[in-house]
This record gives structure tokens, C-alpha cells and sequence, in this order.
């Protein structure tokens, strides 16, 4: 993945061998449980992926939209099953209502170990995660 991400981003002059993983999460879109969509963010890290993980006939509506794009509200990406969209993190995008069924979708943050040192980011993570921890068990 970290190639393609070079190879598709290369204005920001990266290398693939700099790429970190900063984090992921499963996303998951449930129409008979209400969550059917995900309103406009940003993500913040240098490259959002999002990989599709069920096929498309799973649900109806649904896909990414992403501002900017020509009737991006009205026309959201749909990606079948394995595939993956890239996006710059600091671009505003969302997931459009799904109306029936389930969607899954990967989404892993990027970041560029030159700009955002990666262990650092990962130590400060991890020292939240363990506050929060232990808030909870008090």
C-alpha cells in the first residue's frame, strides 16, 4: 500500500519507506441499528485509505463523498469489495447514508515519519490510551 500511496501523492514528495501507519479502525454501517452515515471531517494525517471489506450488493446507498468533487453530496464513491480509496487527511469527506443492509470499511490514517515523528506519536497515543484505562477502572 505504502508504494501506491507514493506513486498516487507524489507532489508531496514522499517516500515509501517513510510512510507509518498511524492508526485504523473498522467502520461499520448497520441501516436496521440507525448507523447509517458518517457526517463531513477531516481526518488530519497525510493520507486516508479506506478499503472496502463486504461486497457491494451487502447494502444499498452508502460510499464516501468527498467535498469538493463535482456533485460529491448526490454522486458518493463505491468500492467493491478489496478495494481502496486514497485521500489526502486534511480533505473534507464522509460516508453517505446507507438505506438497507451492512457496510464494513478499513479506514487506516497515514502519516510521513519526516513530517510527524512516528514514535513519538505512538508513545503519546499509547500514554493517553493508558489514562483513559485507568479513568475507567477508578
Amino acid at each position: 500500500l505504502f508504494p501506491a500511496i507514493a506513486n498516487a501523492f507524489q507532489l508531496l514528495e514522499t517516500r515509501p519507506e517513510n510512510l507509518r501507519l498511524g492508526g485504523c479502525r473498522v467502520v461499520k454501517y448497520d441501516a436496521s441499528e440507525g448507523r447509517v452515515e458518517l457526517g463531513l471531517h477531516r481526518d488530519g494525517l497525510l493520507v486516508t485509505a479506506n478499503i472496502a471489506l463486504n461486497d457491494l450488493d451487502h447494502y444499498e446507498g452508502g460510499g464516501t463523498i468527498i467535498e469538493g468533487m463535482p456533485s460529491f453530496k448526490s454522486n458518493p464513491i463505491r468500492l467493491p469489495k478489496g478495494h481502496v480509496l486514497l485521500h489526502p487527511g486534511d480533505v473534507r469527506h464522509g460516508g453517505a447514508p446507507i438505506t438497507k443492509g451492512i457496510r464494513y470499511v478499513l479506514v487506516c490514517f497515514i502519516l510521513d515519519s519526516t513530517l510527524i515523528p512516528h514514535e513519538k506519536y505512538c508513545q503519546d497515543r499509547v500514554k493517553r490510551d493508558i489514562e483513559a484505562a485507568q479513568l475507567i477502572n477508578a
